[in-house]
């Protein structure tokens, strides 16, 4: 990985390597980590590891000008070099303007003492940055009432619309189906609640049937 760096030679002034890969401190690692001592190097600047590192004073993993996703912890960087005479300083610099906020939250239904899909607004409303900037990934887990997930499922298509960059609801798995009560409609409609939690729709299309199924055995009553 380094071994076509040439010896230095008296009229070399810096010597800075750009190299991409590991360094040989973790699994199948092919930089060796003392890379800068070995090739006489003033600096090492390395591509492929995104959160930025620092191997030791003259190595170090720049990081990426954004973060590649929800599990990169670290803003968005890039490092400085300022070289003058034999002074020299290396410094990070933010540059990221992506955010990617994990939301994990287990629901819990007002009438049991929870806040419903409040905890969720309360959520999504603390988040700072610029919408159009940040991406959201929601685990949502417990159970709502009937009228909540209606509400849910409404916050989410809503959601979807405001521009966020990205909205991810692949781990909304609130109040399974299959835990739905289907005694709570009459004879004549439980084979019409039975075939859509049947169906292959998705879930959150289920959902919002049998909520419209069940707003219009209310309204008839």
């Amino acid at each position: 990985m380094s071994e076509w760096i040439p010896k230095r030679e008296k009229q070399h002034g810096f010597r800075i390597a750009l190299l991409h890969g590991s360094i040989d401190t973790v699994p199948d690692g092919t930089i060796p980590s003392n890379v800068a001592e070995v090739r006489d190097l003033d600096f090492v600047f390395i591509g492929d590891w995104h959160n930025p590192t620092k191997v030791d004073d003259k190595t170090y993993y720049c990081g990426s000008s954004e973060p590649g996703g929800f599990d990169e912890g670290h803003e968005g960087q890039v490092l400085v070099v300022e070289i003058e005479k034999n002074i020299t300083e290396v410094k990070s610099v933010i540059a990221g303007k992506l955010a990617w906020n994990r939301i994990e939250l287990k629901m819990e239904p007002k009438e049991l003492g929870g806040l419903g899909i409040d905890s969720l607004i309360q959520a999504i409303e603390s988040i700072k940055t610029i919408p159009e900037n940040t991406a959201i990934r929601l685990h949502l887990s417990g159970s709502l009432s009937w009228d909540e997930l209606n509400e849910l499922d409404q916050l989410l298509a809503k959601l979807q619309l405001q521009g966020w960059a990205y909205v991810d609801v692949e781990n909304v798995q609130v109040k399974s189906m299959d835990e739905v009560n289907t005694d709570d409609f009459p004879d004549a409609l439980c084979a019409v609640a039975q075939n859509i939690l049947q169906s292959d729709e998705d879930i959150v299309v289920k959902r919002r049937a049998l909520a419209i199924l069940k707003n219009k055995l209310e309204g008839d009553l």
